[in-house]
């Protein structure tokens, strides 16, 4: 009987068994097709080209990422209006300490 669910028992290599959103895919050149080989050969190859295509592009997830978590406030806040009235919170924090035990 051959368990396909044992340890070592994997995936065959080059599977894309586990491929969502292809940020960790392996691409390899000779695999790609015609439109991605004429952007293959388009892509600017001069170290600082690059650097400031990174810079501009690591700039606008940033940006993306901010607007995301301000959508997300705004809906929690608008969300939890009711909430945070019938919840009292106390006015001093709570201080834990802990006693060490002797050595």
């Amino acid at each position: 009987m051959i368990c396909g669910g044992c340890a070592g028992s994997g995936a065959p290599p080059a599977n894309k068994n586990a491929l969502k959103t292809g940020e960790h895919e392996a691409i390899w050149k000779d695999m790609l097709d015609e439109d991605e080989l004429d952007l293959y050969e388009q892509i600017e190859t001069d170290p600082l080209a690059q650097i400031v295509d990174t810079i501009r592009l690591l700039s606008l997830r940033e940006r993306r990422m901010v607007q995301r978590i301000q959508k997300l406030k705004e809906g929690l806040t608008r969300s939890r209006k009711g909430f945070s009235r019938n919840v009292k919170l106390p006015r001093k924090p709570t201080r834990v300490t802990m006693k060490r035990p002797a050595v």
